[in-house]
């Protein structure tokens, strides 16, 4: 399969093929000169020609964000983050399991980093800075998601946490 206009993205696999993130192709003559504007999720089919790849989401009132997506491990969710620069973005998820369900937004504006370590029985377990600099891991529920309702998993110390990570149904730490 040949995927094109593909820069600042990753895949996550899903089922028979993969979400990634890419630009619009670029207008004749414009190959490497063109902005980097409207970078937007797809879903490819593996076997599938690009040209039938399905957008998943393009922001077109904000075309300077990048966005980047990862699926949850139990395939529930798919995790979006918006970002403008290399610190700081927005979360969003969106439920997997229903069609044509929307991206919902769980974290807002850019001076925070949040990122998904896990999904179970509708709680996200989230590696965040937010109200600890040096991060901490809080359980989400997402049907109560403001942070007065965040449980404290790992709380923040005085080494940055630098990572949280998975496997084995284990959770790894990582401290700096």
């Amino acid at each position: 399969d040949v995927i094109e206009w593909v820069k600042f993205s990753g895949a996550s696999w899903y089922k028979n093929g993969f979400f990634y993130s890419r630009f619009p192709p670029a207008k004749d003559g414009a190959t490497l000169s063109g902005k980097n504007v409207y970078h937007s999720v797809y879903y490819h089919q593996l076997g599938d020609a690009q040209e039938k790849d399905k957008l998943i989401y393009k922001n077109a009132e904000k075309p300077k964000p990048n966005h980047y997506c990862s699926v949850t491990e139990d395939d529930k969710y798919l995790i979006m983050y918006a970002a403008l620069g290399t610190h700081g973005y927005e979360l969003f998820y969106k439920d997997l399991s229903q069609t044509n369900s929307p991206f919902v937004k769980l974290f807002s504006g850019y001076a925070h980093k949040n990122n998904v370590v896990l999904h179970a029985n509708g709680k996200f377990l989230v590696h965040t800075d937010v109200g600890a600099p040096k991060y901490q891991l809080v359980e989400i529920d997402l049907a109560n998601p403001a942070s007065e309702n965040w449980k404290e998993i790992i709380p923040e110390t005085t080494h940055l946490l630098q990572s949280v990570t998975k496997g084995g149904k284990k959770l790894f730490v990582e401290y700096l």
